[in-house]
């Protein structure tokens, strides 16, 4: 029951996030078919945690009054803009605006049931993810403490979106242990929904944006059909290869970065 609670508490104020900036997406986005519904929710997130990336980065601003800023700020925001013209508009779109919700949402739900299959932080990169998550949640300026070497600043590796999902977590009460797994989900449901929305405005088709969706950001690339016609079997088949393209160097994929 609490770990549903968790679940809950942290998908909803997302999904809310959409709609709070959403009357100033509508306008940086109108081309899009949900008013930039997918792409604000994402941007907004971006924004406010270089917002503190940079006040803790030049301590004049503690992470401690990250949650302010997250939830202050989208409300704001959301306060600032005439209602009626906003009102017409959003009805209007009314379809696509369901139509995002529900990819976000169901992105969100499959990518969590994924992860909760292998849950632990016991392998490949998922450790590191882990210290690093911890590490900037419970971080008052930046860099952080470096998790390897005790009072040593953390300043030899890219660390801005586990300080994204750490704030995020901070803001939302979700201990680091348990926002592990939600922040992957969280980002996998932000991704697929900016392609459905990018891919419906480009091919001028709901149902087009979503094969868009699902070619560029589930159906991987065409290297197994690849070795398949060159092997003349189906298995097994080498998945690694595509990401050594330059001998002796390594290529990630983005599954590699969302640990799933």
């Amino acid at each position: 029951g609490s770990q549903i609670l968790l679940i809950v508490r942290w998908v909803v104020p997302l999904w809310l996030l959409g709609w709070l900036v959403l009357p100033g997406t509508s306008r940086l986005f109108p081309a899009l078919p949900a008013k930039g519904l997918a792409a604000g929710r994402f941007i907004a997130l971006i924004l406010l945690t270089l917002f503190c990336f940079w006040g803790a980065s030049l301590h004049l601003l503690s992470l401690v009054f990250a949650p302010v800023f997250f939830i202050g700020v989208p409300l704001l925001l959301a306060l600032s803009y005439k209602k009626p013209q906003l009102r017409k508009s959003l009805w209007d779109s009314r379809r696509a605006l369901l139509l995002s919700d529900l990819i976000f949402l169901i992105a969100f739900g499959f990518f969590l049931w994924l992860r909760c299959r292998f849950p632990e932080a016991n392998n490949l990169e998922k450790p590191m993810d882990m210290a690093l998550l911890a590490a900037a949640s419970r971080a008052h300026f930046l860099p952080f403490q470096n998790f390897w070497f005790s009072g040593t600043p953390f300043t030899n590796y890219y660390y801005f979106g586990p300080l994204l999902g750490a704030l995020t977590a901070r803001t939302l009460a979700t201990p680091p242990w348990f926002a592990y797994n939600l922040v992957q989900p969280a980002i996998c449901a932000f991704f697929l929904s900016v392609l459905w929305s990018l891919g419906a405005a480009l091919c001028k088709s709901a149902r087009r944006g979503l094969v868009v969706m699902l070619l560029v950001g589930c159906a991987g690339n065409l290297e197994p059909l690849r070795q398949i016609w060159l092997n003349h079997k189906l298995w097994p088949i080498d998945w690694w290869s595509t990401s050594r393209v330059i001998p002796g160097t390594i290529n990630e994929y983005p599954a590699f970065t969302l640990g799933i």
